[in-house]
């Protein structure tokens, strides 16, 4: 995979990371909150199913 994709891949994981870490705070804080519009668990199956890319996008 070229460099470019990987650094691409790379950071479109650090925007999920840091944008989950923001929402389930946000959710500790005040419930329902971010439940209301967006499904977490379908924002934590993104951020798995990238990290699972990247990782493979690095080994080759």
């Amino acid at each position: 995979m070229s460099i470019k994709k990987v650094i691409i891949l790379q950071e479109l994981f650090y925007a999920l990371t840091i944008a989950l870490v923001i929402f389930v705070i946000m959710e500790l804080v005040k419930p329902n909150i971010v439940q209301a519009y967006i499904n977490l668990n379908l924002m934590l199956i993104l951020w798995l199913l990238s990290g699972i890319v990247l990782l493979y996008a690095k080994r080759n």
